[in-house]
């Protein structure tokens, strides 16, 4: 087939979508053929197969005829037949007496075992943090994890508990500034509180503290440093 006659092709399912009023979409789903392969065909890029030609004749119910060109000698299939390779498949070949090659004795000795490699030799400072682990009786401790949502339900129980209990918390923010206060109300971003000094509710927001504590202990640690 030319290319003049596959554009011809093209051309003509190009209009009979016009015509019909379909998309990629339907031509996809209806026919079975993937859209860059109709862009192929539409542009004359490929050439069509049989098969593709009785979809397009099936689908717009038109005579597979015009799916041909008219000026060429190849007719369109009345139905879909496998093609046959009618040419007998060649017989094996057999070896003459004289070349016949006998096979390889197969030997019943297992094959030897790799020799096992010698350890690694221990660094003396891995001897050495070996046996101040063991003097200091030290064991190594799991690590928690905890993802996003479990650490926020964590911090949502115990600032309620805190807020039931009326107990005033330390926050400090990162730029080291200080609010203590009784939590009244929190939010996942924010602390509401009644600030201890000026008696009035103050929003903190969760993004901005560096800490946080009950005051009694931020107090304690303060007066030990003091102390010092």
């Amino acid at each position: 087939m030319s290319s003049s006659e596959a554009f011809n092709f093209g051309r003509k399912i190009k209009e009979l979508k016009k015509q019909h009023k379909k998309g990629y979409v339907d031509l996809t789903a209806d026919l079975k053929i993937s859209r860059d392969r109709i862009i192929q065909l539409e542009e004359g890029e490929r050439e069509p197969t049989d098969v593709e030609r009785q979809k397009f004749a099936a689908y717009y119910n038109l005579p597979i005829d015009e799916f041909f060109p008219q000026n060429s000698s190849q007719s369109a299939p009345s139905q879909l037949t496998p093609r046959l390779n009618n040419n007998p498949a060649p017989r094996p070949t057999q070896a003459a007496p004289g070349n016949f090659t006998p096979r390889p004795a197969i030997s019943n000795t297992p094959a030897p075992r790799p020799a096992p490699s010698a350890p690694r030799p221990t660094s003396k400072a891995e001897v050495k943090s070996n046996g101040d682990a063991k003097e200091s009786g030290e064991q190594s401790k799991p690590v928690m994890k905890y993802t996003a949502e479990q650490l926020g339900d964590i911090e949502s129980a115990y600032l309620r508990k805190q807020r039931d209990l009326k107990v005033p918390l330390t926050f400090t923010f990162l730029n080291g500034k200080e609010f203590t206060g009784v939590v009244v109300d929190f939010t996942p971003f924010t602390v509401h509180i009644i600030d201890q000094t000026t008696k009035q509710e103050v929003i903190l927001r969760k993004l901005a503290m560096a800490f946080y504590r009950k005051a009694d202990a931020f107090a304690e640690a303060n007066e030990g440093k003091g102390g010092e």
